[in-house]
């Protein structure tokens, strides 16, 4: 399986009062598709008269981008976003929520616990209260992200291409030739914080599906690490899924120049990004829904995250922001997680595993 991650937006509190969307987006393509994807989408670009170059997704028109989503749609690929309104969050808030993600790291921490333990994460409470807030905002966003596009991934593809959870290869945007504080943000704060989370959130995953090229990622010890026990559904036996097989072994960095499939989920979502600020219109972006995939932890398909809960408070009185309306399509044209061919006995079978 082969993911490409991009961000779209500057993840900066708006000093206008207007909607000022952020996105950070995850496209998985099934590597027996994706040298046929990367063929069809060079061919488009030649259609567009572009060729080799690379094209941002803030610079095509509606047509171009309808048609990029059109070609997708004939393969079995998952797009998935998070996104924020920059113009609903303020800096004190944010701050706020920063401190309180570095006093959870340490708050369970006792004089019994390991000195090597202990440590680390210390050291890594120090890392993620020295981040600036604009690292900060895109950091919790791309967690979001990796949670919910690892959970999409599992369930969706265990019922209908099971061999492709036996690899994972993530393709990121890399910013300079040199390694940049987003780079080292993944490293040091986003994959140390993901394994925690999935302690307290393990994968829902399908009874009787075939899980068997995926279960080299599955571990068991005999109880849970002291500190994390009170925080996991169950401590004894402790079975969860280590990332570091998954995520942290398998990340590269790579200019989008050089890189096609990050070329593509920089259009989608930045065409997602222009379209919730009003700045596409709908006939680029309406089909974008069809290659995203029911959630199953919230109502939306579209996950909006808000770190100050000033939720609509900003648009109170006034005319409904346009996000609204991409929202709204977005859940009438997502596809379904379960394939049809389950039955309803299967679909009553999600249970969660750890």
């Amino acid at each position: 399986m082969n993911i490409y991650i991009d961000e779209a937006g500057v993840f900066v509190v708006s000093s206008k009062d207007k909607c000022c969307v952020s996105c950070v987006g995850g496209l998985a393509i099934p590597t027996r598709q994706t040298e046929a994807v990367f063929a069809e989408f060079a061919a488009l670009k030649e259609s567009w008269g572009i060729g080799a170059s690379e094209i941002k997704g803030s610079k095509l028109l509606e047509p171009q981008v309808s048609s990029l989503i059109s070609m997708l749609r004939k393969h079995d690929v998952i797009f998935d976003i998070i996104a924020i309104d920059m113009n609903a969050q303020n800096n004190k808030g944010l701050a706020n929520h920063r401190g309180l993600q570095g006093q959870s790291l340490t708050k369970n921490l006792t004089p019994e616990h390991k000195a090597g333990l202990v440590e680390g994460v210390h050291k890594l409470k120090k890392e993620l209260e020295a981040l600036n807030l604009q690292l900060y905002v895109q950091a919790v966003c791309t967690m979001e992200l990796l949670t919910d596009l690892l959970q999409t991934i599992t369930l969706y593809y265990v019922q209908r291409v099971p061999a492709e959870l036996g690899s994972f290869q993530w393709y990121v945007d890399a910013k300079d030739k040199e390694i940049t504080p987003y780079e080292k943000l993944w490293t040091m704060i986003v994959l140390p914080m993901q394994q925690s989370r999935s302690f307290q959130q393990p994968l829902i995953t399908l009874e009787g599906a075939d899980y068997s090229h995926f279960e080299k990622f599955c571990k068991a010890d005999e109880i849970a690490p002291e500190h994390i026990r009170e925080h996991v559904k169950r401590a004894s036996p402790f079975e969860y899924v280590e990332l570091q097989g998954i995520l942290g072994k398998n990340i590269s960095f790579q200019s989008s120049h050089s890189n096609l499939g990050i070329q593509i989920v920089d259009i989608l979502t930045t065409s997602i990004r222009r379209a919730m600020n009003g700045k596409l219109g709908i006939a680029g972006w309406a089909e974008i829904g069809r290659l995203m995939v029911t959630p199953l932890r919230r109502k939306q398909v579209l996950h909006l995250v808000d770190l100050c809960e000033e939720g609509m408070t900003p648009y109170l009185g006034k005319k409904s922001p346009p996000f609204f309306q991409v929202i709204r399509v977005l859940d009438g044209t997502c596809r379904p997680i379960i394939a049809e061919e389950q039955t309803e006995f299967n679909k009553r079978t999600l249970g969660e595993a750890g």
